[in-house]
């Protein structure tokens, strides 16, 4: 996928990235996944700023595209408008489900990956692996709510953020 929009292609090349934001990548590798049981879904996410929030309710990867590395890191930040007016980009998941009926304040995230079932029952099976990205939720100092996250997994999901590789040094004399 790429940050600009460039023509819908199936590869991992940027210049012919399938998908223009993550969260649209995030519905068709769903998609994929729904239609292919037991495949895990891998999206290679481009370089650039993508300014949105993002929702994951099935297993699947993000990880940096393999591009080479002067070409930038991949970052997903919290949209402005979401971030400076906290009626916006709340959570809609089943995870919510009868949050507001027990006075519990609904979420707001960048990345919100929810397992749940209809009703708001925890379940199991979602596994999310996102490695090579940034993350940023650039809360203004000015919100004070205690229900803000960058990455937020819940309603029995799993997340998984993989150790860089090792690099093994050649002995020093």
């Amino acid at each position: 996928m790429s940050p600009t929009g460039a023509p819908a292609g199936t590869n991992i090349s940027c210049q012919t990235a399938a998908s223009d934001s993550v969260q649209s990548a995030v519905l068709a590798a769903e998609a994929y996944e729904t239609s292919h049981q037991g495949v895990v879904p891998v999206i290679d996410i481009c370089p650039g700023t993508y300014s949105e929030q993002v929702t994951i309710l099935k297993s699947l990867v993000l990880i940096r595209a393999p591009v080479p590395a002067y070409l930038g890191a991949a970052t997903i930040v919290l949209p402005a408008s979401v971030g400076g007016d906290q009626s916006t980009g709340l959570s809609t998941t089943n995870c919510q489900a009868g949050d507001s009926a027990a006075g519990i304040s609904a979420p707001q995230s960048v990345i919100e990956i929810c397992a749940a079932g209809p009703g708001g029952s925890n379940t199991t099976g979602v596994n999310v692996t996102i490695s090579d990205l940034t993350v940023e939720g650039n809360w203004p100092t000015t919100v004070c709510y205690d229900s803000l996250y960058d990455i937020l997994a819940e309603g029995g999901a799993a997340l998984t953020s993989p150790a860089p590789p090792s690099r093994r040094r050649a002995p020093t004399r």
